[in-house]
C-alpha cells in the first residue's frame, strides 16, 4: 500500500532495498570517482561521496561531501529523482504528496545533466523492459 508521507515512503523503500556501504575507498556509483565513496561514519545505511565531480543534484551536499542512501542511487540509475521513483514503484501515493517540496529540490534530476552512469551494482535488479520500438514501414 502506498504511504502518503515522503519520508516514510523512503523509510519503506530503503529497508527493502539495503545496501551495504561498509566498505570505503570504493567508487562511487554515481559520478564514477574511485576511491571516493563509502559510508558515514556516524550512519552505515547512508553513503557519502568526497569527490569534486559529483553531481549537485544527487544526495545531500555537506561542508565537505555528498551524502545519500540507496534511494538516491536507485533513482539515479532510474533516471528518475527521488519522488518520481517511489511513486513508480508504488511506495508513494502520488495524488497526497503533491509536487516536491524544497526539502528535496537538491536531489532533483537536471535533464541536462551530462553525467555518465555507473554499471548498476549487483545488489539492485535491473529495470524491467521498456515497450517494443515500432518498425518503420518501407
Amino acid at each position: 500500500m502506498p504511504e502518503t508521507s515522503i519520508d516514510q515512503a523512503a523509510q519503506r523503500f530503503n529497508a527493502a532495498n539495503p545496501i551495504d556501504f561498509k566498505r570505503a575507498n570504493r567508487q562511487c556509483p554515481i559520478c564514477n570517482h574511485r576511491h571516493c565513496f563509502g559510508p558515514l561514519p556516524n550512519n552505515p545505511t547512508r553513503w557519502a561521496c568526497f569527490s569534486s565531480n559529483h553531481p549537485p543534484n544527487i544526495g545531500i551536499k555537506g561542508s565537505a561531501c555528498f551524502t545519500g542512501d540507496a534511494l538516491d542511487i536507485a533513482a539515479h540509475h532510474a533516471g528518475r529523482d527521488r519522488i518520481e521513483h517511489l511513486r513508480a514503484l508504488g511506495y508513494l501515493d502520488r495524488a497526497s504528496t503533491g509536487a516536491p517540496g524544497k526539502r528535496f529540490a537538491s536531489r532533483q534530476r537536471n535533464p541536462k545533466s551530462q553525467t555518465a552512469r555507473a554499471p548498476l551494482p549487483r545488489f539492485l535488479p535491473p529495470p524491467p523492459p521498456g515497450p517494443p520500438i515500432p518498425q518503420h514501414p518501407d
